[in-house]
């Protein structure tokens, strides 16, 4: 499947604020919930079309370090075959 992977400066990593992903509560950094939310206006208003976004903090099981260690060895392939790749700095 297509997808975009999103880029984003963390910010403060105390500042998080929750959100919903395949009916599952999650909490992330501010910074990304600000780049997603604005992802999903560009999307209602029709400036953006509907499609599958990759973020790390997402895509990347944050619990565990062998996965991290893993898929930070796979990110120059993430982004590289990758539709686009959206640079957020909030």
């Amino acid at each position: 499947k297509s997808y975009k992977a999103l880029s984003y400066a963390w910010g403060d990593s105390t500042m998080t604020k929750g959100i919903i992903i395949n009916n599952c509560k999650s909490r992330v950094l501010a910074s990304l919930h600000s780049a997603l939310f604005n992802l999903h206006i560009g999307v209602l208003a029709g400036k953006e079309e509907s499609t599958y976004i990759w973020a790390d903090a997402i895509c990347i099981n944050q619990k565990d370090n062998d996965e991290k260690t893993h898929e930070v060895q796979q990110m120059k392939r993430i982004y590289e075959n990758a539709t686009e790749v959206i640079v957020w700095l909030g």
